[in-house]
């Protein structure tokens, strides 16, 4: 339950700020200072734990245990959460399509801001968790695979997040609004 950014969310129907946990697996022993990292993230289809799935936050059992095995390995592998929330009820095919959209893109921007604080600490507090981020890569549960693989395909978002399939047919307007949501980096 280490805290690595607040950011604001969705979740609860009006926009409210969200702190966004850690959990650091390392290996046991270890005397290593600098090992390589491997961000874990949980599936959940972008809704919390128990609306439509047993799953959904950095402490699921399966993000546990593989956080766990990487560490038996000289990982030092790290269990996120991200931002959660879209509407998979709505009544229209436009507004699932730009809600699952928006959190996937918020989800992305919660890697970053991981990887900025993993940063951070390495830079200004003396590496506490031991991580070399020249060696990070990220593990995807589900859901967080779906994030890690889109992580790695938007290289150009400034172009990328503009093609038709991601603009709504009946007003033109872009479903990720950069002025709403932030950039990605």
């Amino acid at each position: 339950d280490n805290l690595y950014g607040a950011n604001i969310t969705i979740i609860t129907g009006q926009p409210s700020l969200d702190s966004l946990f850690f959990d650091v697996y390392s290996p046991v022993g270890d005397t290593v200072s600098k090992r390589p990292v491997v961000l874990v993230l949980p599936t959940g289809t972008f809704l919390p734990r128990g609306l439509f799935a047993p799953t959904g936050a950095k402490d699921d059992y399966a993000n546990v245990q593989i956080a766990t095995r990487l560490a038996q390995r000289g990982y030092t592998a790290i269990s996120m959460d991200y931002r959660l929330g879209w509407n998979p009820v709505a009544p229209d095919d436009v507004t699932r399509r730009a809600t699952i959209l928006q959190a996937a893109y918020r989800s992305i921007q919660d890697v970053y801001s991981m990887i900025r604080f993993l940063n951070m600490t390495v830079d200004d507090l003396g590496n506490p968790f031991q991580v070399d981020t020249d060696k990070l890569t990220i593990f995807g549960v589900g859901t967080g695979g779906f994030v890690g693989f889109n992580m790695a395909v938007l290289d150009e978002p400034e172009t990328e997040i503009y093609i038709p399939k991601f603009v709504d047919p009946v007003y033109g307007i872009p479903f990720i609004d950069t002025t709403l949501l932030g950039d990605l980096k």
